[in-house]
């Protein structure tokens, strides 16, 4: 299990387009053990960094109890997000996936969720390198999708643009309600009054 966890993490990262295709009759079994494997490193990883920025309690004012068990709450909170997001996210990509003829079951497109998050899980608790696992993760949700489905590049390119860009979207629209709302502006009332 570890060399073949290990060998599948180099593999994602140096050869993805061959592990994806190796990868293609993974159910989500096997998908979903090797994803744990990253979330649960990847939330220690996390909740130690925002321990060693934040001296964990102090960054809210908590007090002594209270910042003790601030850490095992981020770590806790780390894992159920990651497995609860990125599963809406794979079943949301999954939509996209189908409209453009991706025809290979919902299992393959959380697989290739799962899988592409690899340089995310390892690069993203780490402060500002972690927008490179993003993007990178971005690209191989891409390949994913492609060799999983069996679709052409610029099917799985729109298929994972397009709701990421809706996602992207709506989150800015709220966050510009709700910046707009805390100094002040109802967004809701006309600029101009009569």
């Amino acid at each position: 299990m570890e060399t073949d966890f290990i060998g599948k993490v180099r593999g994602f990262l140096v050869h993805p387009v061959r592990t994806f295709r190796e990868s293609r009759e993974d159910n989500f079994a096997t998908s979903f053990r090797y994803y744990i494997i990253l979330v649960i490193i990847f939330s220690a990883l996390s909740t130690i960094v925002a321990a060693l920025i934040g001296s964990a309690g102090m960054v809210f004012g908590l007090p002594g109890a209270i910042s003790v068990i601030l850490p095992a709450f981020l770590f806790i909170f780390y894992i159920i997000t990651s497995i609860i997001l990125w599963l809406v996210f794979g079943l949301w990509i999954h939509l996209w996936v189908y409209i453009f003829n991706g025809r290979k079951g919902i299992p393959r497109t959380i697989n290739a969720v799962y899988y592409g998050n690899t340089p995310f899980l390892l690069l993203g608790w780490i402060p500002f390198i972690g927008y490179i696992g993003i993007i990178w993760s971005f690209v191989l949700w891409i390949l994913g999708v492609r060799e999983l489905h069996e679709i052409s590049t610029g099917k799985a390119a729109a298929a994972v643009i397009i709701p990421a860009a809706i996602i992207v979207i709506i989150a800015a629209l709220i966050a510009a309600y709700f910046t707009a709302t805390l100094i002040g502006i109802s967004p809701l009332e006309p600029v101009l009054s009569p």
